[in-house]
């Protein structure tokens, strides 16, 4: 990990040395072809033509699913933009972004994801590990949605592809500098950010609370097996960090390549073999003389979801009841994940086939992300239960003691008895109650972007200078096509790379 980190460290102050032109907002003020200004021209007057909805519709998530398997995108905007944000309006952005990129409108997704990232940007410079634990110890979905690191490098890669879709190569690069020059002040900190919160969490059950906490259980005798609870505690991950993207890599040599910049596509080609050794992009930094590459990007599906875990234990009697008193302990999990499309395979106008080589698959780093914070998360939940749990038994569990205790030395009219009996009633459903209410409300933090894509491959072409059309069909398992997209009229130059992207969302 250190070798990882020194060495994009040397990459970054590498980019940074190199980079002569002026960036500003993102735009390059460096000069492109006509051919380039064409393309780009022609791409954004698309674009154009299909301005984001702004109207809001009530959110209904059967609704939502049938306006998505049907690629009504617009429904599905409007329905995320009639939710109450909350604390969610970084999440409920990443979502829109990526359902404008779905639609084909790649000027205004990559103009969104721009203005998104700076306000993940300042949600995260606003907050610490420290204030995260102190938020999400009353409940996970309290502390304000602000973006993993995987979805921070997303935002990057699809801003990137959103360019590369208009035909704009000056703006791709753009990005890929202000990449090399925001990673220590964007990625870093939030690395940083998550070891605090991961490091508070694991020492939760230390604190003074849960010390606190049960002294006062044990006062009402209750006497909480903590060992037993903490028995069930996700392993703590050990694994490599995703700290680098090997999409944006790819995306970054193919950038340059075409902007010729060959060294800096040789830095992210390098970094590229430590992310991916499986691919290779040496044929587009290198191409023979006289020839021209064509290179296909392809998204396909949408990334896998986190769900809830919850292991319950009982632990303790509850005096009077003689029932155990219950845990439910909540946190977030990555089960095996099914996709319908499985691979891609491209055809050009002249007959030339591949199947697209996968670049990334964006499964592994949910998996990851879920992995580092599940144990976390874990003791927040143990956490919670103990301290709730307390202050339950500080009050109901008392009532319900004195209720038993008045109602067995109950004396005088049959009036009196009755009342007597109802108050113990009373604080026993008061008591099922409470205890209850801190079951139903343990629920793990699942949230996340939905609709980034699972997997990003691309397939190479080596082909002489010219006009050309792509097919690029989406396949099952068994090969079965579900989806075909088809793009014309691609011009082809000797000497660099031409990128075009393709997107299926099913």
């Amino acid at each position: 990990m250190a070798k990882t980190a020194a060495f994009f460290a040397a990459v970054v102050m590498l980019f940074a040395s190199c980079v002569s032109t002026k960036v500003e907002g993102d735009q390059q003020e460096s000069s492109v072809s006509e051919q380039d200004s064409a393309k780009k021209s022609v791409a954004a007057e698309k674009s154009k033509a299909k301005k984001p909805k702004s109207k809001k519709k009530k959110f209904n998530q059967e609704e939502f699913d049938k306006a998505f398997d049907s690629c009504d995108y617009d429904t599905c905007v409007a329905m995320i933009n009639g939710k109450k944000p909350g604390k969610d309006k970084i999440l409920n952005a990443l979502d829109v972004n990526m359902l404008m990129h779905l639609n084909a409108q790649y000027l205004d997704s990559a103009r969104a994801f721009m203005d998104t990232q700076r306000e993940m940007q300042q949600s995260a410079s606003d907050t610490s590990g420290g204030k995260s634990f102190s938020a999400a110890i009353a409940g996970e979905n309290s502390t304000a949605y602000t973006g993993a690191v995987y979805e921070r490098l997303l935002a990057y890669s699809m801003r990137a592809v959103n360019a590369l879709a208009l035909g704009d190569i000056s703006n791709a690069k753009g990005v890929m500098d202000t990449y090399a020059g925001d990673y220590k002040d964007v990625i870093a900190p939030l690395v940083a950010q998550e070891k605090e919160l991961e490091a508070e969490s694991e020492g939760a059950l230390e604190k003074d609370e849960v010390s606190n906490a049960l002294k006062s259980l044990k006062a009402v005798g209750i006497s909480v097996d903590l060992s037993k609870v903490n028995g069930g505690t996700p392993a703590k991950y050990t694994g490599k960090p995703y700290e680098n993207s090997a999409f944006l890599s790819y995306l970054g040599a193919l950038i340059y390549a075409a902007n010729n910049s060959p060294d800096h596509a040789q830095d992210a080609a390098r970094l590229l073999r430590e992310t991916n050794p499986n691919v290779s992009v040496s044929e587009d930094i290198f191409i023979p003389a006289g020839k021209g590459r064509l290179n296909v990007v392809a998204l396909s599906g949408t990334i896998g979801k986190r769900c809830q875990a919850a292991q319950e234990f009982s632990t303790g009697i509850i005096p009077v009841l003689n029932t155990p008193l219950k845990f439910k302990i909540a946190y977030p999990a990555f089960p095996a994940q099914e996709h319908a499309i499985s691979a891609v395979r491209v055809t050009l106008s002249d007959g030339t086939a591949k199947t697209a080589m996968l670049i990334e698959d964006f499964d592994e780093a949910v998996r990851i992300d879920v992995a580092k914070k599940a144990r976390g998360a874990y003791s927040r939940s143990v956490f919670r239960n103990i301290t709730k749990n307390a202050v339950t038994a500080s009050t109901s569990v008392v009532a319900l003691i004195a209720a038993d205790k008045a109602m067995k030395n109950s004396e005088g009219s049959i009036m009196m008895q009755i009342a007597t009996a109802a108050t113990y009633t009373a604080a026993v459903a008061g008591l099922n109650a409470a205890l209850s209410a801190i079951i139903n409300a343990e629920k793990a933090d699942v949230r996340q972007g939905s609709y980034f894509p699972h997997k990003a491959s691309a397939a190479g072409f080596t082909v002489n200078p010219g006009k050309y059309s792509v097919k690029v069909e989406y396949l099952s398992k068994n090969g079965t096509v579900i989806e075909t997209k088809e793009q014309g009229d691609i011009s082809v130059v000797a000497g660099r790379p031409t990128v075009v992207v393709s997107s299926c969302g099913r």
